[in-house]
């Protein structure tokens, strides 16, 4: 595993005892600099190629599931839970049998 891959890849969950709420990530996304965008959605059983982006991207749980491949690792995302993705960090996801429901920031 590449090793600045695998702190990013570490860096990723956000986790917290209990789900954030959407106005507790809105503040946390804006107190880190980033602009909240949209809700973004996924179909169940989609999944993307691997790509990376030219931004920093954080975004929380809202419905369903995801799962992010960075570097032969696996990551699943809950409700509540946030992610986030560096920018130029090589990645690939799969939408959980549910589908997901995002909400997206970047930076």
């Amino acid at each position: 595993m590449n090793p600045t891959t695998a702190v990013r890849f570490s860096a990723l969950v956000l986790a917290k005892e209990k789900p954030m709420n959407t106005q507790d990530f809105r503040d946390l996304a804006e107190k880190d600099g980033y602009t909240v965008r949209r809700e973004v959605s996924g179909d169940a059983g989609s999944q993307s190629a691997i790509h990376a982006h030219d931004f920093d991207a954080k975004m929380l749980v809202l419905s369903g599931d995801i799962t992010y491949s960075i570097d032969g690792s696996n990551r699943t995302y809950c409700v509540g839970e946030i992610l986030e993705v560096a920018a130029g960090t090589m990645h690939s996801e799969k939408v959980g049998e549910s589908g997901v429901l995002l909400l997206a920031a970047s930076r």
